[in-house]
């Protein structure tokens, strides 16, 4: 099985968006999860669900973020993206062969 665990199984500082909304946008706007869920039109259960880190930003919540002010939404797809992409290296895979050798 390939993976990186060699580089270590510490997940990234950035963790996901939802750190960055947990830790610093719901302090600074002096809001609840409940309050922060219904702005943009979605329930408590589905964004806590993605704060506390059980679900990933969609691009649908990422652009409801931005009309509302939130960063913008390739920002949170983009922090998204580099999660997902830290986890699959961190995972056991198969061995896979090279379809062209490197050069």
């Amino acid at each position: 099985m390939q993976s990186r665990k060699a580089k270590g199984r510490r997940k990234p500082a950035f963790l996901v968006g939802s750190r960055c909304a947990r830790t610093d946008i719901l302090p600074a706007i002096n809001m609840s999860i409940s309050a922060l869920a219904l702005h943009p039109g979605y329930s408590r259960g589905q964004l806590s669900t993605i704060i506390n880190g059980h679900a990933g930003i969609s691009a649908e919540l990422a652009y409801r973020l931005e009309l509302a002010g939130l960063g913008n939404a390739r920002m949170w797809l983009a922090m998204q993206a580099a999660y997902d992409l830290w986890q699959a290296e961190h995972r056991e895979h198969p061995p896979i062969r090279r379809l062209y050798p490197s050069q």
